[in-house]
């Protein structure tokens, strides 16, 4: 008989919690355990999980500096059936500090799998946002057989040159003159400045729409004074070590069913995660109305019961197949 260790007695535990917390009523409060998954390099990453159920998602959050805080929120109800794991990428929110120069993709690529081993799950179901995806993608691609379905929620510009395009297509000039006055902030008061200017961290598509950087602030601007300060160094830093990313062939290469979520607040954006869908043998897209970076801001019900329905083995009723993409994104793709 195999030994039960602590780890898995936990994981047991939450899967008969799980059950009996999908019925009980709004003011149910999931089970949450936190702790550390140490890195083969001696680093830990900070991790918490959340509720319970008969499977685990694991969630990646984006920015890429952020934490995990502001995705916990946003996926909160689907512990009511499903235990979520999220963590904190190395070198970031609760995370032990590291220097920027030794962060990169590959690192937090292989920062999930350190994870993965450590609460043995065989396949993972993931959901990536923004920059996650890109994580969660290469991932599946370098270990297919431990992803069971991937979903890359508003996912960063497929390709590096998109990011060009982006920077030109810049449309709130007042947001721009209020961002450059209170530049100097992000030092001398970075909680002020993240509070009102964080959208401005997935630059060059900034969120500005002033419900969303209210309703998320106090969440991603959940850090110490100087994990604020050093957020934009290591953005800069983490997307230098992989210089001209095309995501196109490994989208190619996944063979495991993918689900695209996404707002259509910004047009351009909207049109570039349907080019998400696109390439991959098995991926629907699920667009919603609202922000086009944080779509469960404006309908969090639809948002949650696409999900859930998705990690149940369905598709959502309204996802859809994309079989070429439209006119504004052929446009956008040719760089017109």
């Amino acid at each position: 008989m195999p030994r039960l260790t602590l780890r898995r007695l936990i994981v047991v535990l939450l899967g008969l919690v799980g059950p009996f917390a999908a019925q009980c009523g709004p003011g149910y409060k999931p089970i949450a355990r936190e702790g550390q998954v140490e890195l083969p390099d001696g680093n830990r990453v900070f991790y918490r999980l959340v509720g319970g159920g008969i499977d685990t998602l694991v969630a990646i959050p984006g920015g890429p500096a952020w934490s995990s805080r502001y995705l916990e929120e946003a996926l909160l109800p689907l512990a009511r059936s499903h235990a979520l794991l999220l963590y904190d990428p190395p070198g970031r929110g609760r995370s032990s500090a590291m220097p920027a120069d030794r962060l990169s993709m590959a690192g937090d690529v292989a920062a999930l799998e350190a994870v993965r081993a450590h609460f043995g799950i065989g396949a993972m179901k993931l959901l990536g946002h923004h920059y996650g995806a890109g994580v969660a993608l290469l991932y599946a691609t370098l270990h297919p057989a431990r992803v069971e379905r991937v979903i890359f929620a508003s996912p960063m510009p497929r390709q590096s040159s998109f990011v060009w395009r982006l920077a030109l297509a810049r449309s709130d000039s007042a947001a721009l003159t209020r961002y450059q006055r209170a530049a100097a902030d992000r030092l001398t008061d970075p909680m002020r400045f993240c509070r009102s200017f964080w959208g401005w961290d997935l630059s060059p598509a900034e969120e500005v729409e002033p419900q969303v950087v209210r309703r998320l602030a106090p969440l991603i601007c959940d850090a110490t004074p100087d994990r604020l300060r050093e957020r934009d160094s290591l953005s800069r830093s983490i997307m230098r070590t992989n210089p001209g990313w095309q995501w196109a062939d490994s989208l190619a290469r996944l063979d495991r069913p993918a689900l695209v979520i996404v707002g259509s607040r910004t047009p351009v954006l909207a049109t570039l995660a349907e080019s998400w869908a696109l390439p991959a043998t098995d991926a629907r897209l699920l667009r919603l109305e609202g922000s086009s970076w944080f779509p469960w801001v404006d309908h969090p019900g639809t948002w949650i019961s696409g999900v859930d329905r998705f990690l149940s083995g369905q598709w959502p009723d309204s996802a859809l197949i994309v079989r070429e993409p439209p006119q504004a994104a052929a446009d956008t793709l040719r760089g017109t």
